[in-house]
């Protein structure tokens, strides 16, 4: 089938990304069975292929300083219309990519710890700074993906909430809280592996901004506290 694509590279604020590189791969009827071709973007963040033919492409999206998130990246098919990915190119509506500019790393303050949780109900407590700590609480822990997993984690001398973002990087200026209930429905930042329970917080102490990660086990006793603080007074939470 013929391969036409437009498409547009935009920065998380919804500017162009110009020079962004980018690599078109289709399936094709060559001796390889694909075809690439490698172009930048535009002072407007546009970029195209013309004049192909195969049946599936497939788009990346990169450029340094900057992080891709899911939709810089992806694959359309021109053969099958009946495939949800079926793309009818338009040159009036590109398609959007997007990248998130990186700042300028921060020396944030970094700890790990494993903690037990060794019956439902009880609280352990994980000190974040002079004037904060998290109280960390089972409140149900079955195997099964079916049955009720969850905790609680509530904080004094600060706020929480949930970091959802692929790249919790920037910790938000308000919508905190005083305790966060995470079960296995919890929203999760993409790429969050499928083997852990628990989530990744945002936390607002007194001192700073950070985030606070808890990975464990459904069924186990034990979960990975791991927290990022920026002790600057700033929100950003971009390591080095």
């Amino acid at each position: 089938m013929p391969i036409n694509f437009y498409g547009r590279v935009i920065d998380q604020n919804g500017q162009p990304v110009q020079g962004a590189k980018v690599r078109l791969q289709w399936t094709d009827m060559s001796a390889a069975g694909t075809t690439e071709k490698f172009t930048e973007t535009d002072v407007q963040g546009m970029f195209s292929l013309s004049n192909e033919k195969g049946k599936r492409l497939s788009v990346f999206v990169a450029k340094d300083g900057y992080r891709a998130v899911k939709r810089g990246r992806a694959s359309f098919e021109y053969a099958a219309f009946f495939e949800p990915n079926y793309i009818e190119p338009d040159p009036n509506n590109p398609v959007i990519f997007q990248l998130i500019k990186r700042q300028e790393a921060q020396p944030l303050i970094k700890t790990e710890q494993e903690i037990r949780l060794p019956q439902a109900g009880s609280a352990t407590t994980v000190r974040l700074d002079n004037t904060t700590s998290l109280d960390v609480s089972l409140l149900a822990n079955q195997i099964k993906p079916d049955q009720p997993w969850s905790i609680r984690v509530a904080v004094t001398g600060g706020g929480l909430q949930t970091a959802a973002d692929e790249f919790p990087m920037e910790a938000p200026t308000d919508g905190y809280q005083s305790s966060v209930a995470i079960d296995r429905k919890s929203p999760k930042p993409s790429g969050w592996s499928g083997l852990y329970q628990g989530g990744v917080l945002y936390v607002k102490t007194a001192q700073g901004y950070g985030r606070v990660e808890i990975r464990m086990l459904a069924g186990d006793n034990k979960a990975r506290v791991t927290t990022y603080l920026n002790p600057s007074g700033s929100r950003n939470l971009e390591s080095p």
